[in-house]
């Protein structure tokens, strides 16, 4: 009976207290009431709601014993849900938030579409593109290093190949952000040592296409043209003449470590990963 009568008491205390819990704000303790849900800005997340919209984003946990207001781990970024390309994701590096994509194809309406991302959501300062791509159009990866070269002012473009870029791939990775471009950047095109870079020689390639020798000549010298522009660019952004670009690629792919990459050519900046092994001269002697 007096189990009973302990229960009815703890109910009806709990019915007493139910409105100032509402007044108050779930977990908040103290007299403050909300008078009107104006809104505002969470100092957290930078999202804009009302106030009893806190908990889209926050919810409680268990933190030692205690419970505590804490971010849910994916409804803060619901605010870019609408906006975001579905191939591009939202990544935490400390306090700051990064884009991150795996470039795989030469697509440069791909990198537009980021691009307009970040001019909606200018919170977003840094793109981080991995490059794991053969190749593709050079007039396709010609616009995507254009865009990159545009956008560098409200954009740093980190690049990094982690397994290997060839051709066009290559152009995209050699793009990311250097101290060529100005004495406020820093180099942040990455490679791994055991990663694999290519670059060639302009190719090209007509189905059933009837040639004469003049005809053959004008092609050469287009796509010559072609080649030095490209290769003058390569040269500001390396450690290693056009000549000697020239040479690289004369008659045959040119394949490289990326180790030898940072170290030998300066075809990036950095090596994200320590290369322990012997260098490959050597371990060609020894073998």
């Amino acid at each position: 009976m007096r189990t009973i009568k302990t229960l009815v008491i703890m109910a009806m205390a709990l019915a007493l207290c139910a409105p100032a819990w509402a007044g108050n704000g779930f977990g908040h303790p103290g007299d403050y009431k909300i008078e009107k849900d104006d809104g505002g800005t969470c100092p957290v997340t930078k999202v804009s709601g009302a106030y009893h919209e806190c908990m889209n984003c926050h919810q409680m946990q268990m933190v030692d014993g205690e419970h505590h207001f804490g971010l849910k781990r994916v409804k803060p970024y619901l605010k870019y849900a609408e906006d975001l390309p579905t191939y591009v994701q939202i990544r935490e590096r400390g306090d700051e938030l990064i884009l991150w994509f795996e470039i795989n194809t030469v697509d440069d309406d791909k990198i537009e579409a980021i691009i307009e991302f970040v001019k909606k959501y200018p919170e977003f300062k840094t793109v981080r593109l991995d490059v794991f791509n053969p190749g593709g159009a050079m007039m396709a990866a010609l616009r995507i290093v254009g865009m990159m070269e545009d956008s560098r002012s409200f954009i740093s473009w980190e690049t990094h190949v982690s397994a290997f870029a060839a051709s066009a791939g290559f152009m995209i990775f050699m793009a990311g952000d250097s101290p060529v471009d100005g004495p406020n950047y820093q180099g942040k095109r990455s490679v791994t040592a055991k990663s694999l870079l290519m670059w060639h020689e302009v190719s090209s390639f007509a189905w059933l296409k009837v040639e004469t020798p003049s005809g053959l000549r004008d092609d050469a010298e287009i796509m010559t043209l072609f080649q030095d522009n490209v290769h003058v660019w390569l040269a500001k952004r390396s450690n290693v003449s056009v000549h000697e670009i020239h040479k690289m690629v004369e008659r045959k792919e040119m394949w490289a470590r990326g180790v030898d990459c940072i170290e030998k050519y300066g075809f990036g900046d950095y090596l994200s990963s320590p290369a322990v092994e012997a260098p490959w001269e050597e371990t060609k002697k020894k073998n």
